[in-house]
């Protein structure tokens, strides 16, 4: 880790700020595989939504084979993804950022920490917005075995529109990073999680960096 980045999580740490504590106890703890540990085999179907270079997505298939759809609305990002994954008919790409309507976005690039800006505006990149309702059920995806959300602050949108139809039954295993961007953050996780835990329970949390939720047997 970089002088600087260290300085800047000490100085969270005294504050209390943002996801401080709980990059300082991952990297003690190391848990980094714990975000492979789900029930997965090769008829599983697992969403990708944030697929960057594809590595989440090359060890969820070296494990269980399963079907892998990713999503990467990045252009640069995408075409790795297009030359890693080419020949590999489990794994569908789609050009695009899943989201809770259709439409364009303008995205920041900044390699791994590219986010979503909002409405286009030229400052950045645009890209395609994809309604994530609308894809899961013209898919007929009535059962997602894992979905796995990386995108840097749009998950709160995303979520709570799976919440709101319902879809969210549909989804046997959340892996999720919540991101602490905007000054109502800790509202809006505190909101999805409160109707989260009613069909899915939480197994393990680094509060906004990884946490893990499996649904709730009937």
């Amino acid at each position: 880790m970089k002088p600087g980045k260290v300085l800047r999580i000490a100085n969270e740490l005294v504050a209390g700020k943002g996801n401080a504590r709980s990059v300082l106890a991952w990297k003690i703890l190391q848990p980094g595989n714990r975000r492979f540990k789900y029930p997965l085999n090769a008829e599983s179907l697992v969403y990708d939504i944030g697929g960057f270079e594809g590595d989440y997505t090359a060890e969820i298939r070296r494990l269980f084979g399963c079907v892998v759809y990713i999503f990467e609305p990045d252009p640069e990002s995408f075409s790795g993804l297009e030359a890693r994954f080419k020949g590999d008919p489990q794994v569908v790409l789609i050009k695009g950022a899943l989201s809770s309507k259709d439409g364009s976005a303008t995205l920041q690039t900044a390699g791994e920490a590219s986010r979503l800006l909002g409405t286009t505006d030229g400052q950045g990149t645009c890209v395609s917005l994809i309604n994530a309702v609308d894809f899961i059920v013209n898919h007929n995806h009535s059962q997602i075995d894992l979905m796995k959300i990386n995108i840097e602050g749009a998950e709160y949108e995303l979520i709570t529109a799976l919440l709101e139809a319902g879809l969210h039954r549909r989804i046997r295993n959340f892996l999720i990073q919540f991101h602490p961007f905007g000054v109502d953050y800790r509202a809006r996780y505190e909101k999805i999680t409160e109707k989260l835990i009613s069909t899915h329970r939480r197994d393990w949390c680094f509060p906004f960096l990884w946490e893990s939720w499996s649904i709730r047997q009937a």
